[in-house]
């Protein structure tokens, strides 16, 4: 992440992407069918993020 958005503290959005990732709201996607819901979801958040400003 820090190769491709120098700017941006990539350790600190690093962990908060991957802590979402343990979320209950992730684990009632999983459970209720939604693996793929998340996985697209998840897939547009760190593009977002590593979207140059």
């Amino acid at each position: 992440m820090h190769a491709a958005r120098p700017d941006i503290d990539a350790e600190a959005v690093g962990k908060l992407l991957l802590g979402a990732l343990g979320a209950e709201y992730a684990h009632a996607l999983v459970r209720a069918g939604e693996a793929e819901r998340l996985r697209s979801a998840i897939r547009e958040l760190v593009a977002s993020v590593l979207r140059q400003p």
